[in-house]
């Protein structure tokens, strides 16, 4: 185990207001002292800050984050991150009625006439489905869907199970949609209202591996909610109710933020983590990570958002015993909340020309391979 220790000045709860965070050594932020502590080995560093920080993706072949930056603004802003130079460039604004975040789609591959670097964003609030191509040209792809003035998904099917759809999952009416290459929207499920309505926010599209046990073939969905009750749709369309084995979530509350597949292994692979905090989010790098227990390709990451920080975990199912193993690779404590984690090439310590292309030509055909 180790910990890193960074600080900041924090304020309220996302949503209520914060003041202006900014990264530096050993100062105290009003909760306490900033720490992330890492397990199995795992390094933790700064990799960047961005103003106003939120959710992200990874375009493996231009090799940059695309962010939703400058939370707050109406309507929503995006930009792109060179992973070398960490150079931030503004790449588009979209619109909407609200500031509020969405978790962004960026395609691996070419789709709907469509070329890979494409990054689809719900409008702020709902409603609509953008397109930004990689040169930042934006254009609406689908319209007529839920406006729920919350948080809104956009996520690729690229397994196949829902015929390779965009799904969009939308808090405000607890209702997912799949959007097809001609942009036509249908309904798929509402989810069901049980201890609290239901409040979709991270969806991911598993297919076909014992290690997702009974998820193989189906969407999977946390909710953006103090809750252990989640979601799965499976290819009928059918909606199950599921329950987080207890200790995954902390005491003082957390919800399902994020959902990624590990792609290939390949030890030049970092976890990258999108901490939100107003003017100084911060975008930590979690590398060096070999030692993490039974580690394999096409594993789920698990975000999970607390108050002022995060957790970070390793998950599958593990055939032989019949059960989930779940392995806690991090934990933010008062560093911001955790909203976005994508893989991509290490930054520290930097390999050989050869090898870091290796590694990212690697991570793009495993994106890649996929697609059924």
């Amino acid at each position: 185990m180790t910990m890193l220790q960074l600080a900041c000045q924090r304020s309220d709860a996302r949503g209520c207001g914060r003041a202006v965070g900014v990264a530096s050594l050993a100062l105290l932020s009003c909760f306490g002292s900033a720490t992330i502590t890492t397990y199995f080995g795992i390094n933790a560093s700064l990799y960047t800050t961005v103003n106003g920080g939120m959710k992200m993706g990874y375009d493996a072949g231009n090799d940059r984050f695309v962010v939703q930056y400058q939370y707050l603004s109406t309507p929503p802003q995006y930009a792109t991150i060179q992973r070398t130079t960490k150079a931030l460039s503004h790449l588009a604004q979209t619109g909407g009625a609200t500031y509020k975040e969405t978790l962004l789609s960026v395609l691996p591959t070419s789709w709907a006439g469509f070329s890979p670097g494409t990054t689809f964003v719900a409008a702020g609030g709902g409603g609509s489905v953008y397109a930004i191509t990689p040169g930042g040209s934006v254009s609406t792809f689908a319209t007529g869907l839920p406006v729920g003035m919350a948080y809104t998904t956009v996520h690729w099917d690229d397994v196949g199970v829902f015929n390779h759809d965009l799904l969009y999952a939308d808090e405000g009416t607890g209702e997912i949609w799949r959007i097809d290459s001609s942009g036509a929207a249908t309904q798929m499920a509402v989810l069901p209202n049980l201890a609290q309505p239901a409040r979709p926010e991270p969806v991911i599209v598993l297919g076909s591996n014992p290690r997702y046990g009974n998820f193989q073939n189906r969407a999977v969905i946390g909710q953006n909610a103090s809750t252990n009750t989640f979601f799965s749709i499976d290819a009928a369309l059918n909606v199950h109710t599921h329950t987080l084995p207890a200790g995954i979530l902390p005491l003082t509350g957390g919800s399902l933020e994020c959902f990624r597949v590990f792609p290939v292994l390949n030890p030049n692979l970092s976890i990258y983590a999108m901490l939100y905090d107003i003017g100084g989010s911060q975008m930590i790098e979690l590398s060096n990570l070999s030692g993490v227990p039974n580690l394999q390709s096409g594993d789920l990451l698990v975000g999970v958002e607390t108050l002022g920080g995060g957790l970070v975990y390793h998950t599958y199912f593990d055939t032989t015993a019949s059960q989930w193993n779940w392995n806690l690779l991090a934990e933010f404590q008062y560093e911001g909340f955790l909203e976005s984690l994508v893989v991509a090439p290490s930054s520290v310590p930097v390999p050989e020309p050869a090898t870091m292309a290796l590694a990212a030509g690697s991570l793009l055909a495993a994106l890649r391979r996929r697609r059924r």
